[in-house]
């Protein structure tokens, strides 16, 4: 009886604090038709590819461990679905890597992490390619990674609106590429 009596306790005090979100919400939602004009969107890697973040990058003194650490866990996946799906995910851990990179304009070591990003892109299509002619259902898998590619692209389209000389015309070749993907999909 008593856990009965706390189950509903507990639904009621939750209940009481479900039309203050809805009010809150409708208010949000009015505000974002005037906000949205007056905003430019601001992208970031931290919304666009949570919980990814770039940790060490190129040029720091312990770089050359994380790489060491994703071949070796690369070789402990054996599925080949899984393999695509971390090259997806090690694609976006190189995108947020070069935001931070851009971020620093550190443009050696962004140009260096821009290509293990296009390995990465290639890998992925590759894997999605030969697991779709072998059979295999793939839809979910391409629709993830056509999705990380356009979240890739927001992210380097807005870095570059920030940046001017060689680090623009870095993200503008990677912002071709991507399109260049893009539409061969």
């Amino acid at each position: 009886m008593k856990k009965l009596l706390s189950l509903f306790l507990s639904g009621a005090f939750l209940l009481s604090f479900s039309g203050a979100v809805t009010a809150q919400g409708m208010r949000e939602s009015a505000n974002f038709a005037e906000d949205r004009e007056a905003v430019a969107e601001e992208v970031s890697s931290f919304d666009l590819f949570w919980p990814i973040v770039a940790g060490r990058t190129r040029g720091d003194s312990l770089y050359f461990l994380k790489p060491l650490k994703e071949r070796l866990r690369e070789l402990l996946i054996f599925n080949d679905f899984q393999k695509a799906e971390y090259s997806i995910t090690m694609a976006e851990k190189r995108a947020v890597e070069l935001e931070k990179l851009v971020n620093e304009r550190d443009l050696g070591n962004a140009q260096s992490t821009l290509e293990d990003a296009q390995a990465r892109w290639e890998q992925a299509g590759d894997r999605i390619k030969q697991l779709s002619e072998s059979g295999e259902r793939v839809v979910d898998l391409q629709n993830r990674y056509l999705d990380s590619l356009e979240k890739q692209r927001r992210l380097f389209v807005f870095l570059r609106s920030d940046v001017e000389g060689e680090v623009r015309s870095l993200l503008e070749s990677a912002v071709d590429l991507i399109d260049d993907i893009l539409s061969n999909e």
